[in-house]
């Protein structure tokens, strides 16, 4: 905990805390859980078991200041799957659904929709679609990197009004704190 500060909150909670702010908004209060499984391990470079001190895997349950609520979960234990990241938004006239594991689908279910629907998000009118492979073709994990950095550099070219920006890292690490501070409490915690 000294060097890393937290295990599967801090590691894998942050990107779904920061997604939910992005789509949802901001959070009003948080019940959180954080487990430590396995209390001792070998370092990967060898030597004798360290004592853990971070978190195996955590749980919450959000209010949203606009009265939405959501689950959240992470483990390093949740054995099958390689870099699973889902979510999922459900609304009264439709909802989406995306698996990292997945990358270039979207599930979404439209009012009128039967269902869940597939759709391809590697056509030439998506924000990236123009700049790669003909319509159709996958894009692959390495790409989002090179997307990421353009918008890095692009935001840095900028006058300097980019999105994210320090506050909504903040108010991520305010969060994943507050699920901390529930877990310990064993109570809801205004955020």
């Amino acid at each position: 905990a000294d060097a890393a500060g937290s295990g599967a909150l801090g590691d894998l909670g942050a990107h779904s805390f920061d997604l939910a702010r992005f789509l949802v908004g901001d959070v009003a209060a948080v019940s959180g859980h954080t487990e430590t499984f396995v209390d001792e391990r070998v370092p990967e470079s060898g030597g004798d078991p360290r004592p853990v001190t971070v978190d195996d895997a955590f749980a919450a349950h959000v209010e949203f200041e606009n009265g939405a609520m959501g689950t959240f979960e992470a483990s390093r234990y949740a054995t099958g799957r390689k870099n699973g990241h889902t979510f999922e938004l459900d609304g009264s006239d439709g909802a989406v659904r995306f698996d990292l594991q997945r990358l270039n689908e979207l599930e979404v279910k439209r009012e009128d929709g039967r269902g869940f629907e597939t759709v391809l998000v590697t056509e030439a009118d998506d924000p990236y679609g123009g700049h790669w492979w003909p319509p159709g073709h996958v894009l692959g994990w390495e790409h989002s990197f090179v997307h990421e950095n353009y918008e890095f550099l692009s935001a840095v070219a900028d006058d300097g009004s980019f999105a994210p920006d320090f506050q909504d890292g903040l108010a991520v690490q305010r969060l994943l704190d507050a699920v901390e501070r529930s877990d310990e409490s064993r109570q809801w915690v205004s955020v």
